[in-house]
């Protein structure tokens, strides 16, 4: 699938996307005056960065070791504890730096925080219009032909000169993308595609589970021993969840016994791992076996062979995915509230359930966003405040984590299930060990379409698998989109998920049509073998509609 799409790709940069150059100039001073207004407005907040005041509004001016310094100085004096680089010790007042040490929550630092975030927000997009006007204006057409291809091993697509993947969120700065006088730009995006395939990819090692009891697939013993005894109903959902806990208080009790058990040399120490490793491994098999144990008691209540959540949710038309988690998180069954909804009666019961969940649906999109490929707690402590500007202590992470996961216990079984089938282990340099060698676990992915890819690590395995599949299936996609030339030639580019279009105004519904039943019979390829739906509607608009 992804070899056929070197040519295809090789089009579409041909083609070239459309680039206003004219709105380009206008959205870059538009930015420009507002660097100006920002800088003005810190001036007045810290008025000891007055004689920072030209550099602070020059829109191409970089931020040199003094002003840092200035900046840094007045976040600290507004409470702000700052982090600092290792090499130079200077402060870092990066966004996603700042939300992290809560200056956008501390109510004497917030309007600071807010107006230098917005200067270098608005000097970043500025500069990076400008710069995407050169490339036009070298054109021989005016458009934008970035070097598109394949870089990623997932086999998604990779873009440079310009990096045209990676343009600002911003309505404006997409606007300037903007269609030729007779034609309109028209996106096809899938909805929250990564989460579609991961509800595949937990139904599937069901399967894999299940063939691994009938002997039609290799796994350690132990792991055997946990499957047989709960397709053969020898122990119960609540007898294993007393494993479950026994396997991690006895855990927990010999990790915290660290200092004390390796104090007394190397052969000690040698003696606490083996013991360490033994109970990790009782600790994941026990969890393996409740979530096991719990899928199919779910499995059995809905008459279905496999269960998923994640399934269900999609299986119900125009659902909002972030509610139906957070509903799950917070003590409700999202399966019964939508049980026999359809259209209008489904988006009035999302309305109303919205409103009531109010902050919590946020909580279960960083859960979504975040907990598909297995982060764990600290993980998600740290994405929550740099991404989100969420600050949650590690126990609250730890407890959303928890709540995610029992909401998908699914996802959870195959995390579980693929951390216990490691394809080897393999001794390779570790960077946060000054390069001493260790052991890291090495996983033979495989995406829906069967494409192997190995990857070093839990949360690399699953997420080639997810991410790899929508590689192939936007690989199948460009393969069906040759056999409509008419569609073909107006692709002008494709962002990750998303492939945009620039097409004759009197063939925008025909063709319309046709990107949507390719789009999402490519995606049913992959998905409806496991009973995920699929979902793609393009948007139509004078310019690029994703904002």
């Amino acid at each position: 699938i992804v070899e056929p799409q070197v040519w295809d790709i090789v089009q579409m940069r041909e083609t070239g996307m459309p680039w206003s150059q004219e709105e380009a100039e206008n959205y870059v001073l538009a930015q420009w005056a507002k660097v100006a207004e920002h800088a003005a407005k810190l001036i007045e907040m810290e008025p000891s960065l007055a004689p920072f005041s030209a550099a602070l509004s020059n829109p191409e001016a970089g931020i040199k070791a003094d002003l840092k310094a200035a900046i840094g100085q007045a976040f600290s004096n507004r409470g702000i504890e700052l982090q600092m680089t290792e090499k130079s010790g200077a402060f870092k007042i990066g966004e996603k730096d700042l939300r992290r040490v809560k200056a956008a929550v501390v109510e004497d630092a917030k309007p600071f925080f807010e107006e230098w975030v917005a200067l270098n927000r608005a000097k970043k997009a500025g500069g990076m219009a400008r710069e995407v006007s050169k490339y036009a204006s070298r054109s021989y057409d005016g458009r934008l032909h970035p070097n598109t291809g394949h870089g990623p091993v997932t086999g998604r697509l990779s873009s440079s000169e310009p990096n045209c993947q990676q343009f600002p969120r911003d309505p404006g700065f997409r606007a300037i993308v903007r269609s030729r006088p007779g034609f309109k730009i028209v996106s096809a995006d899938y909805s929250a595609l990564d989460m579609r395939v991961g509800a595949a990819c937990a139904i599937r090692a069901q399967r894999q589970i299940l063939d691994a009891y009938m002997d039609e697939r290799a796994v350690p013993h132990d792991v055997y021993l946990c499957i047989a005894r709960v397709i053969e109903g020898r122990i119960t959902l609540d007898n294993a969840r007393v494993q479950e806990a026994n396997a991690n208080r006895a855990f927990d009790e010999w990790k915290a016994e660290r200092d004390v058990a390796t104090a007394g040399g190397k052969d000690a120490a040698k003696r606490y791992w083996e013991v360490y490793r033994q109970r990790a491994r009782t600790r994941l098999l026990a969890g393996f076996q409740r979530c096991l144990a719990e899928v199919r008691q779910r499995a059995d209540a809905a008459g279905t062979a496999e269960w998923g959540s994640l399934r269900d949710a999609f299986s119900i038309d125009g659902m909002d995915i972030h509610t139906w988690t957070a509903l799950d998180m917070f003590g409700h069954n999202p399966g019964t509230l939508f049980a026999g909804l359809q259209g209008e009666e489904v988006a009035a019961a999302l309305k109303k359930w919205k409103k009531e969940l109010g902050g919590d649906r946020q909580t279960g999109k960083v859960g979504n966003l975040s907990l598909l490929y297995a982060m764990q707690a600290f993980g998600l402590q740290e994405a929550a405040a740099k991404n989100y500007n969420i600050h949650w202590t590690l126990e609250e992470a730890s407890d959303v984590r928890s709540k995610w996961l029992a909401a998908y216990v699914e996802v959870d079984l195959w995390h579980k299930w693929t951390e216990l089938n490691p394809k080897e282990e393999v001794y390779i340099p570790d960077p946060d060990r000054g390069g001493k060698f260790g052991k890291k676990q090495v996983y033979a992915a495989y995406t829906l379409g069967e494409r192997l890819i190995y990857a070093f690590g839990l949360n690399a395995a699953l997420s080639y698998e997810d991410q790899s599949t929508g590689a192939d299936i936007l690989g199948l996609v460009m393969q069906e989109f040759r056999q409509h030339p008419g569609v073909f030639k107006c692709i002008v580019n494709q962002v990750h998920d998303e492939v945009l279009f620039e097409i004759p105004d009197d063939k925008v519904d025909e063709y319309n049509a046709v990107i949507s039943r390719v789009m999402t019979d490519a995606a049913a390829h992959y998905l409806s073998p496991y009973g995920v739906k699929a979902d793609c509607e393009p948007e139509t608009a004078e310019f690029w509609p994703k904002g």
